[in-house]
Protein backbone atom coordinates (compact mmCIF):
# COMPACT_ATOMS: atom_id res chain seq x y z
CA UNK A 1 0.00 0.00 0.00
CA UNK A 2 1.38 3.37 -1.06
CA UNK A 3 0.32 5.24 2.09
CA UNK A 4 1.73 2.58 4.40
CA UNK A 5 5.06 2.83 2.57
CA UNK A 6 4.98 6.64 2.83
CA UNK A 7 4.24 6.45 6.57
CA UNK A 8 7.13 4.03 7.09
CA UNK A 9 9.60 5.84 4.82
CA UNK A 10 8.94 9.26 6.34
CA UNK A 11 8.50 8.00 9.91
CA UNK A 12 4.98 9.37 10.13
CA UNK A 13 3.73 6.75 12.60
CA UNK A 14 5.72 8.47 15.36
CA UNK A 15 4.54 12.03 14.63
CA UNK A 16 2.67 13.80 17.38
CA UNK A 17 0.81 16.27 15.17
CA UNK A 18 -2.00 15.12 12.83
CA UNK A 19 -1.23 13.90 9.31
CA UNK A 20 -3.50 15.26 6.58
CA UNK A 21 -4.28 13.06 3.60
CA UNK A 22 -5.80 15.04 0.74
CA UNK A 23 -7.76 13.06 -1.81
CA UNK A 24 -10.80 13.37 -4.01
CA UNK A 25 -14.12 11.69 -3.32
CA UNK A 26 -13.41 8.88 -5.80
CA UNK A 27 -14.24 5.26 -4.97
CA UNK A 28 -10.53 4.37 -4.67
CA UNK A 29 -10.36 6.66 -1.63
CA UNK A 30 -13.15 4.95 0.29
CA UNK A 31 -13.40 1.56 1.96
CA UNK A 32 -9.89 0.25 2.69
CA UNK A 33 -8.43 3.76 3.02
CA UNK A 34 -11.15 4.79 5.48
CA UNK A 35 -10.64 1.60 7.53
CA UNK A 36 -6.86 2.05 7.57
CA UNK A 37 -6.97 5.73 8.63
CA UNK A 38 -9.51 4.98 11.37
CA UNK A 39 -7.38 2.13 12.68
CA UNK A 40 -4.38 4.42 13.21
CA UNK A 41 -4.00 5.35 16.87
CA UNK A 42 -0.94 7.55 16.44
CA UNK A 43 -0.71 9.92 14.70
CA UNK A 44 -4.24 11.09 14.30
CA UNK A 45 -4.97 11.17 10.59
CA UNK A 46 -7.33 13.56 8.90
CA UNK A 47 -8.61 12.63 5.46
CA UNK A 48 -9.53 15.78 3.55
CA UNK A 49 -11.63 15.56 0.43
CA UNK A 50 -10.34 17.86 -2.29
CA UNK A 51 -12.42 20.73 -3.63
CA UNK A 52 -14.58 21.43 -0.63
CA UNK A 53 -15.30 24.72 1.11
CA UNK A 54 -12.29 24.19 3.38
CA UNK A 55 -10.02 22.96 0.61
CA UNK A 56 -10.92 24.73 -2.67
CA UNK A 57 -8.54 22.77 -4.92
CA UNK A 58 -9.26 19.76 -7.06
CA UNK A 59 -6.95 16.87 -7.78
CA UNK A 60 -7.95 16.90 -11.45
CA UNK A 61 -5.52 19.83 -11.86
CA UNK A 62 -2.62 17.78 -10.56
CA UNK A 63 -3.80 14.70 -12.48
CA UNK A 64 -3.90 16.79 -15.66
CA UNK A 65 -0.36 18.11 -15.15
CA UNK A 66 0.87 14.60 -14.32
CA UNK A 67 -0.74 13.33 -17.54
CA UNK A 68 0.97 16.07 -19.59
CA UNK A 69 4.31 15.37 -17.89
CA UNK A 70 4.11 11.63 -18.44
CA UNK A 71 2.39 11.34 -21.83
CA UNK A 72 3.35 14.55 -23.65
CA UNK A 73 6.66 15.66 -22.17
CA UNK A 74 8.36 12.37 -21.21
CA UNK A 75 6.64 10.15 -23.79
CA UNK A 76 8.88 7.06 -23.98
CA UNK A 77 11.67 8.40 -21.75
CA UNK A 78 11.96 6.61 -18.41
CA UNK A 79 14.21 8.30 -15.82
CA UNK A 80 16.68 5.72 -14.51
CA UNK A 81 17.30 7.44 -11.16
CA UNK A 82 16.07 10.21 -8.90
CA UNK A 83 18.60 12.75 -10.25
CA UNK A 84 17.45 12.29 -13.86
CA UNK A 85 13.82 12.58 -12.75
CA UNK A 86 14.55 15.84 -10.91
CA UNK A 87 16.34 17.17 -14.00
CA UNK A 88 13.33 16.24 -16.17
CA UNK A 89 10.97 17.95 -13.70
CA UNK A 90 13.00 21.17 -13.98
CA UNK A 91 12.90 20.93 -17.79
CA UNK A 92 9.15 20.27 -17.60
CA UNK A 93 8.61 23.37 -15.46
CA UNK A 94 10.11 25.50 -18.25
CA UNK A 95 8.21 23.56 -20.94
CA UNK A 96 4.88 23.96 -19.12
CA UNK A 97 5.30 27.68 -18.53
CA UNK A 98 6.98 28.77 -21.77
CA UNK A 99 6.41 26.21 -24.54
CA UNK A 100 2.96 24.69 -23.94
CA UNK A 101 -0.11 26.49 -25.28
CA UNK A 102 -3.14 25.29 -23.27
CA UNK A 103 -6.41 25.50 -25.21
CA UNK A 104 -8.06 27.67 -22.58
CA UNK A 105 -5.37 30.35 -23.03
CA UNK A 106 -6.22 30.78 -26.75
CA UNK A 107 -2.71 30.89 -28.19
CA UNK A 108 -0.80 32.16 -25.17
CA UNK A 109 1.59 30.27 -22.92
CA UNK A 110 1.05 30.18 -19.17
CA UNK A 111 3.96 32.57 -18.66
CA UNK A 112 2.55 35.08 -21.16
CA UNK A 113 -0.73 35.16 -19.24
CA UNK A 114 1.10 35.50 -15.92
CA UNK A 115 2.94 38.46 -17.47
CA UNK A 116 -0.33 40.19 -18.37
CA UNK A 117 -1.58 38.79 -21.70
CA UNK A 118 -5.38 38.49 -21.73
CA UNK A 119 -6.76 35.28 -23.32
CA UNK A 120 -9.36 36.09 -26.00
CA UNK A 121 -11.30 33.30 -27.68
CA UNK A 122 -11.88 35.52 -30.74
CA UNK A 123 -8.17 36.29 -31.14
CA UNK A 124 -7.76 34.16 -34.29
CA UNK A 125 -11.30 34.45 -35.69
CA UNK A 126 -10.39 36.72 -38.64
CA UNK A 127 -7.26 34.72 -39.45
CA UNK A 128 -9.28 31.46 -39.43
CA UNK A 129 -12.01 32.95 -41.63
CA UNK A 130 -9.48 34.30 -44.16
CA UNK A 131 -7.61 30.98 -44.23
CA UNK A 132 -10.84 29.08 -44.93
CA UNK A 133 -11.63 31.38 -47.87
CA UNK A 134 -8.09 31.04 -49.24
CA UNK A 135 -8.16 27.22 -49.00
CA UNK A 136 -11.54 27.11 -50.78
CA UNK A 137 -10.20 29.38 -53.55
CA UNK A 138 -7.04 27.25 -53.94
CA UNK A 139 -9.07 24.02 -54.00
CA UNK A 140 -11.41 25.33 -56.68
CA UNK A 141 -8.44 26.37 -58.84
CA UNK A 142 -7.00 22.84 -59.10
CA UNK A 143 -7.62 20.42 -61.98
CA UNK A 144 -8.81 17.87 -59.44
CA UNK A 145 -11.56 20.20 -58.27
CA UNK A 146 -12.75 20.93 -61.82
CA UNK A 147 -13.04 17.21 -62.55
CA UNK A 148 -14.87 16.37 -59.31
CA UNK A 149 -16.81 19.58 -58.94
CA UNK A 150 -17.63 20.97 -62.40
CA UNK A 151 -20.01 23.48 -60.80
CA UNK A 152 -17.00 25.14 -59.16
CA UNK A 153 -15.85 26.53 -62.55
Amino acid sequence: NLLKNAFETHVLYSRTEPVNIVCDGGPENKGDLDQWTTSLKHPSTIKLTAQTETFPFSNNMSESIHHIFKNVFLRDYIPNNKASLILKLKEFEFFYGHKLYPLELFGFTTQQVLNGAIPDKHRFALQIENSQKMRAKENHATVYCKECFPQAE
